[in-house]
């Protein structure tokens, strides 16, 4: 079986890049203009050098005129509420994961792995199985055998991040701040969220 990870360097993506180490054949990261871009993107190179692991990395404009907080530097504080909801960047994983399937297809990639967990579902939408379903059902009927598949679907945050300190990964080795600063803001959904579970 030939396997894929969408890796966006950050601390669930690099968690499932560790435990599918000796089966990944790629990882894709994919630049969509989100602030923090510039860290994720230098996180997920270290991270592929070091495993030696080949990188696509593909881009897309789309997102220029995003209202979402991610891609206009207006995050705010808090990992609740009107603040996360914010951070929604439009139709996003549909768009992601529908740049990553025609290199898999190409390449003959069986299973493009997703870092989605349990706390991804009540806010971004586009993390629950529902929409894993739906879009392995759609590649079904447009005649691709290539599948979407989240390992971590019913994990908690906290569960990867017990795992990343089973295989020993560096809190610096992965980024997960919403904030395009050079170290983590320690207010945003994400620094919250992360920064629970140390």
């Amino acid at each position: 079986m030939k396997t894929a990870l969408l890796y966006s360097g950050g601390l669930d993506s690099t968690t499932l890049l560790h435990m599918k180490r000796d089966m990944l054949s790629l990882c894709i990261y994919i630049k969509y203009g989100s602030n923090h871009s510039r860290q994720e993107l230098s996180c997920a190179r270290a991270m592929c050098q070091q495993e030696n692991i080949p990188l696509l990395v593909l881009e897309t404009n789309c997102y220029d005129n995003s209202s979402s907080a991610l891609c206009t530097n207006n995050i705010r504080p808090g990992c609740v509420g009107p603040n996360m909801l914010a951070n929604i960047v439009e139709f996003r994983n549909p768009v992601l994961i529908s740049m990553a399937f025609p290199t898999c297809i190409a390449m003959g990639i069986d299973t493009l792995f997703v870092g989605f967990h349990t706390e991804d579902h009540s806010v971004f939408l586009d993390c629950r199985k529902e929409f894993i379903d739906s879009f392995n059902n759609m590649a079904e009927v447009c005649g691709y055998s290539t599948r979407v598949v989240a390992p971590f679907l019913a994990w908690s945050k906290e569960e990867i991040k017990q795992f990343s300190i089973m295989y020993n990964i560096p809190d610096t080795a992965t980024w997960s701040c919403y904030v395009g600063g050079d170290t983590p803001c320690g207010e945003c959904g994400a620094c919250l969220c992360r920064n629970k579970e140390e």
